[in-house]
């Protein structure tokens, strides 16, 4: 079994903007940056052949190019934070390629999760660190933003847990270089 996701990985210059940002949140658990991904799905754990039967079905899956950048941060967690994430801007091509991506995890008869997708970057596990010192970060770096970058390709990945870290590695990535139908 394989514990897997489907995600954008970003080119350097984008994953080294994000690492950017201080890393001073009492706490926190920042993600490193060759980790630093947007998922469009997880999948948890797959056999070999549910991995293939997902990957022939991704192959087939159309879709353009996307502009992206990022602007402000935010959390997840109202009352309690736990997640500090960079914002996407214009998150419409992101949905319509994850509304796509998950098509395609339903046609090689796998499952989706079922939450409302609100695509993210996670910089930082942010759970034990106190409120009132996220919302300090917040005001202070809030305002973050990168250039415009293009997104070519997403990847099936692997995700491997360690005691420190997960490590990602490719599976397979598939070029978005197609016109989508």
């Amino acid at each position: 079994m394989c514990r897997t996701f489907i995600a954008i990985q970003f080119p350097d210059h984008v994953a080294e903007q994000l690492c950017s940002l201080p890393q001073d949140l009492l706490m926190a658990k920042w993600v490193p940056q060759d980790n630093l991904h947007l998922t469009l799905e997880f999948l948890g754990d797959l056999n070999s052949r549910e991995i293939d039967d997902l990957m022939l079905a991704l192959g087939r899956l159309l879709h353009e190019p996307i502009t992206m950048r990022f602007s402000g941060l935010g959390v997840f967690g109202d009352d309690r934070p736990r997640t500090l994430y960079a914002n996407p801007v214009d998150a419409l091509p992101l949905i319509a390629l994850q509304t796509r991506v998950q098509a395609a995890v339903k046609r090689a008869g796998l499952q989706c999760k079922r939450r409302k997708y609100k695509p993210h970057t996670t910089l930082a596990k942010i759970g034990r660190t106190p409120g009132y010192m996220t919302g300090e970060y917040l005001e202070r770096e809030g305002a973050f933003r990168t250039d415009p970058f293009e997104i070519h390709e997403f990847s099936l990945l692997e995700s491997q847990l360690g005691n420190m870290v997960p490590v990602y590695s490719p599976i397979a990535i598939f070029p978005m270089l197609r016109k989508a139908a």
